[in-house]
């Protein structure tokens, strides 16, 4: 009876989408679902009884230090911890995948702590989404500059903080009977202008300064005066 419950146990873990790892009391892995396996780019063979640390390779030593003491709370405590944002998977081929993650305690009948379960979920797809349609929310397709909306907040931002001794300069630029290009050369030819004079004007500008399309041919600079400023007039 315990035998069929072991394998009921190990087909409905090989069937759930999630990496599903347990560790023993030393964090060492001792099952690993087929979910498990796909997201670790590992057969099972090369990750049971292997440290549970060692497979996550963390791309950086925050999301290490974090994962170790997450670890270590469940099997010192028990407490169940998430593994904090979305911290990144680095693979030996430069691959990098972003996961969700969470550690609780494995606990035997008389309640002593006898190792962890690791749930992962891989969610690189969803967060590159989400990267996209931000970037498409804040700038210009045509220019990839940052648009109208995007400008404005950020403009807003550095009014509220503004310091006395801040000194900033804005600029507006209103392309002169830019229409007649669209109308006369076509849409196509006002586009590749408008690339063309992003190119130009961005580098006259430092890192320090901020340009946005608002729209049509009207375009915004705001010049963060620390120091020389005066490179537009060269």
């Amino acid at each position: 009876h315990v035998g069929l419950v072991d394998f009921e146990i190990e087909i409905t873990l090989q069937s759930i989408q999630e990496a599903v790892i347990t560790t023993d009391e030393t964090g060492r892995i001792n099952s690993a679902n087929a979910s498990a396996c796909t997201l670790l780019r590992k057969p099972e063979d090369r990750i049971i009884d292997r440290p549970l640390l060692d497979m996550l390779a963390f791309a950086e030593i925050d999301q290490r230090r974090a994962s170790r003491h997450s670890l270590n709370e469940v099997l010192s405590f028990g407490h169940s911890t998430e593994l904090p944002g979305t911290p990144e998977l680095k693979f030996p081929d430069s691959e990098t995948i972003y996961i969700n993650g969470r550690f609780s305690a494995l606990r035997a009948a008389s309640g002593k702590i006898i190792g962890s379960v690791a749930v992962l979920q891989d969610v690189s797809m969803e967060k590159r989404m989400k990267e996209i349609l931000s970037y498409q929310a804040t700038h210009d397709e045509l220019t990839s500059l940052i648009n109208r909306r995007e400008f404005e907040r950020r403009l807003d931002d550095l009014l509220a903080k503004r310091l006395p001794k801040d000194d900033n300069v804005l600029l507006y630029l209103d392309l002169d009977q830019f229409k007649l290009i669209n109308d006369n050369c076509g849409h196509d030819a006002g586009d590749q202008m408008l690339r063309q004079l992003t190119g130009l004007l961005r580098t006259r500008l430092r890192g320090t300064d901020t340009m946005a399309r608002l729209g049509g041919g009207e375009f915004a600079i705001l010049l963060l005066v620390q120091g020389p400023w005066n490179m537009l007039a060269k």
